[in-house]
């Protein structure tokens, strides 16, 4: 098995503070909210930019808390996906 990369660390550490950030903002579903949204299902945190893409950041003005099912319409769709990161967090 391959260890852990330096990405993926940070990705974990990162993951641990935005969990207690919208925990303390009592953000526990999904903030989507597009057709079909599953509410609690499968949540994940979505990014304003594809992890791979230099502009990631691993806070909580570029990600927001997605069900399986929004993040999934909006991952792929970079139109969608601005458009909910626009109404959610704002202008970048």
């Amino acid at each position: 098995m391959l260890k852990k990369g330096k990405k993926t660390r940070a990705w974990e550490a990162a993951r641990k503070r935005l969990k207690a950030r919208y925990m303390n903002l009592g953000i526990t579903s999904c903030e989507m909210r597009l057709k079909d949204c599953m509410g609690t299902f499968g949540l994940s945190f979505a990014h304003r930019y594809k992890r791979s893409d230099s502009r990631c950041e691993h806070t909580f003005e570029k990600t927001c808390l997605a069900c399986a099912s929004c993040h999934g319409k909006t991952e792929y769709n970079r139109e969608l996906n601005e458009e909910v990161f626009t109404r959610l967090r704002g202008e970048e």
